[in-house]
């Protein structure tokens, strides 16, 4: 054997076996070190260092627990690899916005039974009504807020009348509206909740205009009106075209019948004949009727101008206006309560007519009336008389 191996060998047998603490630590380096000689400082380890697999150096204080070293898959450039965010594609929450988000009032919900919910009609009884009868609605939710409507009119709620379970709520047909008799009228409830579906109801009345004879007739005729319910008290009867009323003369009224005259209207033209009862006791409802036709033939003449508009007795002036008739009556210039004095006509047609002053008071105005062959008088106008 070589002698410098045969020397090594010896040497390092003789640490080791003298001093067997130095030979561990050679072996293992974190054993204690050796018990210092009596010349040598004592000065405590206070840290200890590790290696982590990217070769960095780390000291740790004694006692704290040294991390195990992990395997890393990538080659030694990557010993620390890049972070990596894992987006979940199904999020339970939105994304924070970058943007602050207003957040809303909290407000307490409604309870269900507090929610208003609009009303239902599912029946009207009755039907068919006369103003100042009382109807009643059956349905869902007509609650104390509730306003009925006949033909988008309310109806005074001092009449309404309300079950406790808020399915019956009746009304009285107002009695001061100027219903159509016989007209069907649609009836809904409104409330906080809403509106309800429409039903229909008819205004019918206890007073019925049956028949007129004649059915047609000229001004100043007399006709009879027939029917029930017409009442003991005289009331009116009227001729109505395009929403006008004009009250015919009444000669005499019992509850059946009705005798008349034919207003001062235009002719050729057909009217609505309607009766209203008379006045009635205290809590009495003054009902009207249905309407029926008339047709007006010759209605009351009618002057529209006299030209010139002043002339002297002898003059002869022209006289327009319509329903003249197409033969001659009469033409008179009254004063005051006097009877009236005819002038002498010269023409007559439908819408003119001319005539010559007669022999009057001069500078004094007189009343012109036209009084048609079948004794129709025409309203009068005012003219003066000339020196």
């Amino acid at each position: 054997m070589n002698k410098f191996v045969q020397l090594a060998l010896i040497t390092s047998s003789f640490f080791i076996f003298s001093s067997p603490a130095y030979a561990l630590q050679m072996v293992y380096p974190f054993f204690p070190s050796p018990s210092p000689t009596p010349y040598q400082e004592i000065i405590p380890p206070s840290y200890t260092t590790y290696t982590t697999p990217s070769s960095q150096i780390i000291e740790y204080p004694i006692g704290t627990s040294i991390p195990s070293p992990t395997f890393s898959p990538f080659p030694t450039p990557w010993a620390n690899p890049p972070q990596q965010t894992y987006v979940d594609p199904y999020p339970s929450t939105p994304p924070p916005s970058p943007y602050p988000i207003p957040q809303p009032e909290f407000i307490s919900p409604t309870p269900p039974d507090m929610i208003p919910m609009n009303p239902m009609i599912s029946k009207i009884s009755p039907n068919k009504a006369n103003q100042g009868d009382r109807v009643t609605l059956t349905g869902l939710n007509f609650s104390s807020d509730a306003q009925i409507y006949v033909n988008n009119i309310p109806m005074p709620k001092y009449s309404y009348i309300f079950s406790d379970d808020n399915q019956k709520l009746s009304f009285i047909l107002d009695t001061e509206i100027q219903f159509e008799i016989n007209k069907t009228y649609d009836v809904y409830v409104s409330n906080e909740g809403g509106s309800s579906n429409k039903v229909a109801l008819i205004v019918t009345s206890p007073v019925k205009l049956e028949k007129i004879t004649p059915g047609f007739g000229s001004f100043r005729q007399i006709t009879q009106a027939s029917g029930k319910g017409f009442g003991s008290s005289t009331g009116s009867l009227v001729f109505i075209y395009k929403g006008v009323w004009v009250a015919a003369p009444v000669l005499s009224w019992n509850d059946s019948q009705i005798l008349f005259r034919v207003p001062a209207v235009s002719g050729f033209k057909t009217y609505q004949i309607q009766v209203n009862m008379g006045k009635q006791p205290k809590g009495k409802i003054a009902y009207v009727s249905n309407t029926m036709q008339f047709d007006v033939h010759e209605g009351q003449p009618f002057i529209q101008s006299i030209l010139p508009k002043s002339a002297k007795s002898g003059q002869i002036v022209t006289m327009t206006g319509l329903e003249f008739g197409n033969k001659p009556g009469k033409v008179e210039l009254i004063s005051g309560a006097k009877k009236g004095t005819s002038a002498t006509v010269i023409s007559w047609t439908e819408d003119k007519i001319q005539f010559v002053i007669p022999r009057l008071i001069a500078n004094t105005e007189y009343q012109v009336q036209v009084t048609t062959r079948d004794g129709r008088p025409s309203s009068t106008v005012y003219y003066k008389i000339g020196k």
